[in-house]
């Protein structure tokens, strides 16, 4: 990444909210003059466990999703996010 640039992946399963916070976003990049790169990603945080999150983050960021995960289930999240955060690490 460079000054000015980021790329930001948005990741929810409801896709009024990932448009929303997407139009957010860019509207924030623009008064920044801050180019973005934005992927959104349409799926569940059980696609997520399962299937694994693709490619490498140098952050994640969740406000509210592990309150409404069983301990188990929270555990398996945060395993697989701290993955695609250590993926990033070694790039």
């Amino acid at each position: 990444m460079r000054a000015g640039r980021a790329e930001i992946a948005l990741l929810d399963q409801d896709a009024s909210a990932l448009s929303h916070a997407g139009e957010q976003i860019e509207t924030l990049a623009a008064r920044a003059s801050v180019e973005v790169t934005l992927t959104c990603l349409d799926t569940s945080i059980k696609t997520v466990i399962t299937e694994g999150l693709h490619g490498s983050h140098d952050l994640i960021y969740s406000a509210g999703l592990f309150d409404y995960l069983t301990d188990r289930t929270a555990r398996a999240a945060g395993a697989e996010l701290v993955q695609a955060v250590a993926r990033a690490a070694t790039r």
